[in-house]
């Protein structure tokens, strides 16, 4: 008999519920690549560090050691010399002409659609309120709105704004246009300046003009800077309205490394050049992301604005960057007329914009410009105002007749196979090859300790938030996170503790010797600097206070590059030309401010004078006695003339007469002034006996005569200079001789085309390239990817947009929509601009601002993208729809 079998033990159940081996369980999160140093240094501070050693010899030229952490106002000053002497010997900037154009034509177009933004009536109670919202310091407000004074204030000064510099970018856009026409290119550009002369005075005309235009944009940027909640402390207000450095946040500007860059951005006559100062904040905010957020919206803009201003200044220079160039700069040019025309206007425009105070009641509430009809009306008042200053409308003032009609073009034919080519830039602006934009597979691998990635199969992601960043050209880490307090990539803004005392003693010294000095502190009085006791010299703050004081800027928020009163008074020729001195304002050559009047006027050409008036009177057929009423219509020249020799007036000194002429006869005692003078005399014969003085004589035309004794009984009749003369036998008849050569003899002269004349393409678009454009539109929307038309049916609102037009959209949202349609851009400026070049040949770039300092689009801002893509390319909801299924 078998033995019986042993029970069998009960198996022990198992606690493990792991199927395979796995890792270590704790998740960690991926930490942000910290750009700091071993000391806890910024590469800004590391080569401020090198560059103080190596300048003061602490410790070897160029050897890094932990030493004190130099300031920011010291980090800027080494910093900037050591860029500005490098820039002397470096290669300069390279000469394109065709970046200069997609730039003028870029920005152009900018403040084109900022017109035509003012003109919508979705658009302008947004745009306005921002506008004022822009220039108070506590902006939260909204019950200012209801401040009529300063609601018409700022519709004014934006409209003069956006018309002001729409019209400077046309005309550096069409002489841009010109020189390429006549030959200029990139290779042969510097020997072409060098042998033609007419080439380069065309150029330099160019160049002086966009001095100007950056001297406006700066000005912008620094009327913002006066408002915001951070920057705001270091500025004040004079009695004569002008913004000045605020002695008192010495200390904050001192310490802190993008404060003093915007100090000196905002302040004019800056040692450092513009792309210096540019280049050196760019840089500091892409270390310090978020100090960006001391930028409202506004001052994001301008800044952005005034970068691309910056940069096509810097690569105009990159062809005067030679010896010979610092002649041709001091060579006296005159400015074409366009020119003096877009300066007038700057008065004109001023002008009408004062009239609308008390004229435009029936847009309050402000809410009422909500509806188009209401807006229409503004509009109509402000070009009804604009004709009874100007004689013309908005649009013809500015030279901008015509401009806000656009035609939508998309010339880019459809890629090929069906699918859109991206072309992403990376970091730094630089752009990378075609890619299909295939997403790369999530691996997730067996591991149990040891590396093994390649034992499971791949799995796709589906979240495409970090893929936009990645293709965006834009890290993670340089997002705002307004949850990370771990502050990584502050500022470094502050002193050491060991120099704090050091420093405050310092300024206590500062302070003492500004109170010794009473004019220290004042703007307008110069300082010697030198009076100061050799122990202060070396004070910080008070080299930085020598270095502020006396700049200051205009605290009126109308833009003006010209101090003219009167539009007309023009200096006859072009000044020397620098960066950072506004065209308009540099001063004549010559000793006088103003051209000399012209008195040497011949008896034939009063003979002629009035010939002509009389022959005027007798077609005319009107009595004498209703000429009279008529003067008082007379241009204002002509009534300040009568008005300096009426009774209430009191009497002008006589001017002094140059020794090199004979002063003018003096006028007989019978004689009757002529109603309407030219700006000259005749030109003067043997003085007869001395007469008694004339009545109503004008001591601007006979300056030998004197307004105290004026014979009041008299009757004043008009009269000729020609028969004035006659009748006090001041000069005799004589023969008259023709001098002047036979125009028939006379050889054909040439038109030569002007530096600002228009430039560009006929806008007539047949229906053929109508049709063509549509379906090359069709190729790109239905090649887009699922995820990109749902985005492009946010943007376009269509009917199948599900977010109905109410949800915002992220930027790199925006971006993948931009890059799935081909568009290259470049985010390598400082500031919100960003502008896309399509994929087009001769295709119109397009700019648009990013929201800042949440990347965020909402819903009225994408409203204005929506609107812009279309007049700009065409693009429509009929269109998506209809090839959004292909």
């Amino acid at each position: 008999m078998a033995p019986p079998k042993p029970n069998k033990a009960k198996p022990t159940p198992s606690t493990s519920r792991g199927l395979m081996p796995v890792g270590d369980r704790h998740v960690t999160e991926t930490q942000r690549p910290s750009r700091r140093d071993e000391h806890g240094n910024l590469p800004t501070t590391q080569r401020a560090i090198i560059l103080r050693n190596g300048k003061h010899g602490a410790m070897g030229t160029g050897e890094l050691v932990y030493s004190r952490r130099p300031s920011g106002r010291e980090k800027l000053e080494l910093l900037g010399e050591d860029l500005a002497e490098k820039a002397k010997t470096a290669v300069a900037t390279p000469f394109r002409i065709e970046q200069c154009l997609k730039i003028a034509d870029a920005q152009f177009n900018v403040y084109l659609d900022d017109i035509c933004e003012l003109r919508d009536s979705d658009i302008f109670y947004d745009t306005i309120q921002k506008e004022i919202f822009s220039r108070q310091a506590s902006s939260s407000d909204p019950s200012i709105l209801k401040d009529r004074n300063i609601v018409t204030t700022a519709i004014g000064s934006r409209v003069h704004n956006s018309y002001m510099l729409a019209s400077i970018w046309k005309l550096i856009f069409n002489g841009l246009g010109n020189l390429k026409g006549d030959g200029l290119t990139n290779e042969t550009a510097r020997s072409r300046l060098q042998e033609d002369a007419a080439l380069r005075t065309q150029y330099l005309i160019v160049y002086d003009t966009v001095n100007t235009l950056v001297d406006a944009t700066q000005s912008k940027f620094s009327l913002l800077a006066t408002t915001t909640s951070h920057f705001q402390q270091y500025f004040r207000k004079t009695e004569d309205d002008a913004v000045v450095f605020d002695s008192a946040a010495l200390k904050n500007s001192y310490k802190s490394f993008i404060d003093s860059i915007v100090l000196e951005l905002c302040l004019p006559d800056s040692i450092f050049p513009r792309p210096i100062l540019t280049h050196i904040l760019q840089e500091a905010l892409e270390e310090a992301p978020r100090e960006s957020k001391r930028f409202p919206q506004a001052l994001w803009d301008a800044l952005g604005d005034l970068s691309f201003a910056v940069q096509l200044q810097d690569i105009l220079e990159a062809l005067l960057r030679i010896p010979a160039a610092e002649v041709w700069k001091r060579s006296p040019r005159e400015m074409p007329e366009e020119f003096q025309q877009w300066v007038d206007a700057q008065v004109l425009s001023e002008g009408a914009m004062s009239k609308l105070d008390g004229a435009v009641e029936f847009i309050f509430p402000f809410e009422n410009t909500k509806r188009q009809s209401v807006l229409d009306k503004l509009w109509q008042t402000i070009n009804s105002s604009c004709v009874e200053v100007a004689g013309s409308d908005m649009d013809a003032l500015w030279n901008l007749t015509g401009e806000r009609k656009r035609i939508p073009r998309w010339t880019a034919p459809a890629p090929a196979g069906g699918k859109n080519l991206s072309l992403v830039p990376a970091k730094g602006g630089k752009k990378a090859g075609p890619s299909l934009g295939k997403k790369k597979p999530l691996a997730i691998g067996y591991t149990d300790g040891n590396e093994s990635g390649d034992s499971m199969p791949s799995l796709e992601t589906v979240s495409d938030s970090d893929d936009d960043a990645s293709e965006s050209g834009e890290s993670y880490w340089d997002t705002d996170d307004d949850d990370d307090e771990s502050d990584d990539e502050g500022y470094e803004d502050g002193f050491d503790s060991e120099t704090e005392d050091l420093m405050r003693d310092y300024l206590r010294e500062a302070m003492d010797a500004a109170l010794e000095h009473p004019d220290f502190l004042d703007p307008k009085k110069k300082l010697n600097m030198d009076e100061l006791a050799e122990e202060r010299k070396g004070n910080p703050f008070l080299k930085m206070l020598g270095a502020l004081r006396g700049r200051m800027f205009s605290a009126n928020p109308t833009l003006k590059t010209t101090d003219r009163q009167m539009p007309g008074a023009r200096p006859a020729t072009r000044a020397p030309s620098e960066p950072g001195v506004s065209s308009a304002k540099a001063p004549p050559t010559g000793p006088s401010s103003t051209p000399p009047t012209n008195r040497n006027v011949t008896v034939e050409d009063v003979e002629d004078e009035d010939n002509v008036s009389t022959a005027a009177k007798k077609k005319k057929k009107k009595p004498k006695k209703k000429k009279k009423p008529a003067a008082a219509a007379a241009a204002p020249s002509d009534a300040n003339e009568q008005a300096s020799t009426s009774p209430q007036a009191p009497a002008s000194p006589p001017p002094a007469t140059t020794p090199s002429s004979p002063p003018p006869p003096a006028a007989p005692a019978n004689a009757t002034s002529p109603k309407k003078k030219k700006p000259s005399a005749p030109k003067p014969a043997p003085a007869p006996a001395p007469r008694a003085p004339t009545t109503n004589g004008s001591a601007t035309y006979l300056p030998h005569m004197s307004t105290t004794s004026i014979d009041l009984t008299r009757q004043q009749s008009a009269q000729s200079a020609h028969s004035y003369l006659q009748n006090e036998h001041v000069a005799e008849p004589k023969a008259k001789t023709k001098s002047r050569p036979a125009y028939g003899n006379l050889a054909p002269i040439t038109e030569r085309k002007s530096i600002f004349s228009k430039v560009g393409k006929n806008k007539q678009e047949s229906g053929k390239q109508k049709e063509e454009d549509k379906q090359n539109l069709g190729g790109w929307f239905s090649g887009l990817g699922k995820k990109t038309k749902t985005y492009m049916h946010q943007l376009l609102r269509t009917s199948h947009d599900d977010k109905k037009g109410l949800a915002p959209m992220k930027w790199e949202q925006f971006l993948k929509i931009m890059r799935d349609m081909g568009f290259e851009y470049d985010p390598s400026t400082a500031g919100s601009s960003v502008r896309f070049d399509p994929p087009g040949e001769g295709a119109r770039s397009i700019t648009f601002h990013k929201p800042h300092p949440d990347p965020t689009i909402q819903p009225v801002m994408l409203k204005v993208f929506s609107k812009k893509l279309q007049d700009y390319y065409g693009w429509n909801e009929d269109d998506l729809l209809k090839h959004a299924a292909a």
